[in-house]
């Protein structure tokens, strides 16, 4: 479905949220189940860069981070990445050594409205943000100051999948019907387990 632009100038184009172009910046991961630093992804790709995600940023892992408080942030099964830089009012988190601080987890629903898929997402205190339109960047004021970037809705919908699976198998392998089955170097009923050769 992505065509052949894809696979000729995907790291190239801006389009696919798979990549992206700056060093060390923070964001979400292109599946948007967690936060992930820009960093390029293997020697077939050395001139591509995506966001290559770390252990602890998975979304859907419930969590009890300090930076919840400050942040808006929810983990969970059904809380997704979302490009933000929120943070509470009067809370300077931007300065302090938070290390994602273009990238926030919230929960999010996908819904329609006016026959049009739209994402909605919930703010730790309750407080939603209804995204209309892919990309679209809305500044958030009052108790919580910042901005929300918007996914590509289309996308992003096709995709929001809650998975049934223990921790999501901690991103170390794939849900099928209710069972974890791990990535080569993992083992245990969630994944969590890396085998460890002495």
């Amino acid at each position: 479905g992505r065509g052949c632009e894809f696979l000729e100038e995907s790291c190239k184009n801006e389009k696919f949220t798979e990549f992206c172009h700056e060093s060390e910046k923070t964001g979400c991961a292109f599946d948007y189940d967690g936060k992930g630093e820009c960093d390029s992804f293997g020697p077939f790709f050395e001139e591509c860069q995506s966001f290559v995600r770390y252990r602890g940023t998975d979304c859907l892992t419930p969590t009890n981070l300090t930076t919840l408080k400050e942040t808006g942030e929810v983990y969970g099964p059904t809380s997704r990445c979302a490009n933000s830089n929120l943070f509470k009012k009067g809370k300077n988190v931007r300065n302090s050594s938070l290390k994602f601080k273009d990238a926030r987890c919230f929960e999010a629903q996908c819904l329609t409205e006016d026959n049009k898929p739209i994402v909605i997402y919930t703010l730790g205190d309750g407080t939603k943000v209804k995204c209309l339109e892919s990309f679209q960047k809305i500044e958030i004021t009052g108790t919580w100051e910042g901005y929300l970037e918007c996914p590509n809705i289309n996308y992003f919908c096709s995709t929001f999948i809650i998975s049934s699976c223990p921790f999501n198998c901690w991103n170390h392998g794939v849900c099928v019907n209710g069972a974890c089955h791990c990535n080569s170097g993992f083992i245990g009923k969630d994944c969590y387990f890396e085998i460890v050769n002495s």
